[in-house]
């Protein structure tokens, strides 16, 4: 995705062995926009899982994060218990 990952408007999808392709969409809102669509269409659906991201593929996700800010060393303060 093009600058502005979070609501862009244009993203190109890279596959092996597969011509890339564009997907030219425009901007909705001021971002995160299309997952909060996408959680409502769940819901109203009843299903508790994303078809197009699922659970599995989330955590992959934030592991990857993790590991990428720890080899940074980068702290997340938000995961750590703060003196009251």
């Amino acid at each position: 995705m093009e600058p502005r990952f979070h609501h862009p408007s244009r993203i190109l999808i890279h596959r092996r062995g597969v011509i890339p392709e564009v997907h030219n969409t425009p901007a909705l809102g001021r971002g995160y926009a299309h997952e909060l669509i996408a959680v409502c269409e769940c819901l109203r659906a009843g299903r508790t899982e994303s078809q197009t991201m699922p659970l599995d593929d989330t955590l992959t996700v934030a592991r990857t994060m993790a590991t990428i800010l720890d080899q940074l060393g980068v702290e997340n303060h938000d995961d750590m218990e703060l003196p009251c």
